[in-house]
């Protein structure tokens, strides 16, 4: 009796106060069973309105539909925190991915004032669209509205919504101007780092991205059990705090005669299951490498290695399978799939880096 005496105090500051998300909760908490609210309202006579005198009729018929469901043990959360929580259990995404996902659902509760996914609408996803473009770049805006197009397509194939509002925005009419890329050459960078510009362990860093293709934090999130000199070989594979994005993301990659001169100069082996370069593993964003910002003391950013690197090789005609194979990209054709790429051929490709 206490308990419920409770519950109820908390239900009449919360009607009180016209505390939706609290309401929501404690309706939540009501017992499972087949015939209570609905039951003793028809009983009583009463409506929705009766049960909850200062709430808007409709709140209180939504609470009141709410608590039914919740007492016939049927799923009633369909809030932006269980939608994520579903799409990453079903699609195990990259902790960026996730952050973009929590990101993306908190700007869209806060611009449109809504937390069910079952009540955005249309002219949410317009008004979230509008409020992006006036804040960000086109291509931003597009990207971001992506991320939640995924998330709410998950929410439809599994039944929380008959449609999709993303659906009502045309993405390709968002347009932006993009920048053209330019063919960079990193021998006179190469020169300044030489220099000792960066720190021994930033440095380290920067060799394998230029002479490997990897990504930043491909190179910045290895264990020491990754660099193996004796078989001289790098191996990008997942750890607890790095995992890779796809199964050709792991891969093993051949230490040219270079790299390893690089290697054994600036590198100081410790424990195998530790992290080499612990410091620039970024815990809020859950990423490796951003911290290296190499703009100011080199003029380019890590992506600028891997995108030289894929150039140069395309230039002295590494065919598209093997470049695949080092960057660790997905194949684009089911004949990709079948067989490997040996070291020998890696190490025949990579030596032309540098």
């Amino acid at each position: 009796m206490v308990l419920e005496a409770l519950l109820t105090t908390d239900r009449q500051c919360a009607e009180a106060r016209g505390d939706q998300a609290a309401l929501m909760k404690l309706v939540d908490q009501s017992p499972r069973t087949s015939n209570g609210l609905a039951k003793a309202m028809q009983e009583w006579e009463v409506s929705a309105g009766d049960l909850y005198p200062r709430l808007p009729e409709q709140l209180a018929e939504e609470l009141v539909e709410r608590q039914i469901k919740v007492e016939a043990g049927e799923v009633v959360d369909r809030s932006f925190d269980s939608l994520i929580d579903l799409c990453e259990s079903l699609k195990k995404p990259a902790p960026t991915t996730l952050l973009q996902w929590k990101g993306r659902m908190k700007e869209l509760r806060n611009i449109c004032n809504v937390n069910d996914v079952t009540k955005v609408t249309e002219a949410d996803a317009r008004k979230y669209r509008d409020h992006q473009l006036k804040n960000c770049a086109p291509t931003t805006t597009r990207g971001r509205i992506k991320y939640l197009k995924a998330l709410f397509t998950v929410a439809k194939e599994e039944g929380w919504i008959a449609v999709n509002p993303w659906d009502a925005i045309v993405l390709k009419r968002i347009r932006g101007t993009y920048k053209k890329k330019e063919v960079k050459q990193l021998d006179s960078v190469d020169k300044v780092v030489e220099q000792g510009v960066l720190q021994s362990n930033n440095e380290l860093v920067y060799w394998i991205c230029r002479l490997t293709g990897t990504h930043v934090s491909e190179a910045a999130g290895m264990l020491h059990q990754d660099i193996d000199l004796e078989k001289n070989v790098i191996h990008i594979r997942p750890n607890k705090l790095r995992p890779v994005k796809n199964q050709f993301r792991e891969r093993a990659l051949p230490i040219t005669p270079k790299l390893r001169q690089k290697i054994e100069q600036l590198y100081t082996a410790g424990t195998k299951d530790k992290h080499i370069n612990p410091g620039f593993y970024d815990e809020k964003q859950m990423r490796w490498g951003g911290k290296l910002l190499w703009q100011r003391a080199l003029g380019i950013t890590p992506k600028d290695c891997r995108d030289v690197a894929a150039t140069t090789m395309r230039e002295n005609n590494v065919n598209e399978r093997t470049i695949g194979a080092i960057l660790g990209h997905v194949p684009t054709n089911s004949t990709g799939i079948y067989g490997v790429v040996t070291m020998e051929t890696m190490l025949e490709a990579l030596s032309i880096l540098g």
